[in-house]
């Protein structure tokens, strides 16, 4: 698996932030995604593309659900 980033100047990996840089950085990937989808709405339409991250989302919980 490939190491991730938070940005490309970036030194730490998401294992070596403490506690609060993890909660940061999962809360801008949140935003990352509303922000993905505002914008792929602007090309389908929002109802459809919220239906897609709704889906994507859910699928990705229940992933987290099984570690």
């Amino acid at each position: 698996m490939a190491i991730l980033r938070r940005h490309q100047h970036d030194r730490s990996t998401f294992e070596e932030l403490d506690k609060m840089g993890q909660v940061r950085s999962m809360n801008g990937t949140v935003q990352t995604l509303v922000r993905m989808t505002v914008a792929h709405g602007r090309r389908v339409g929002l109802q459809p593309a919220k239906a897609a991250m709704i889906q994507r989302l859910e699928k990705a919980i229940e992933q987290v659900k099984l570690l």
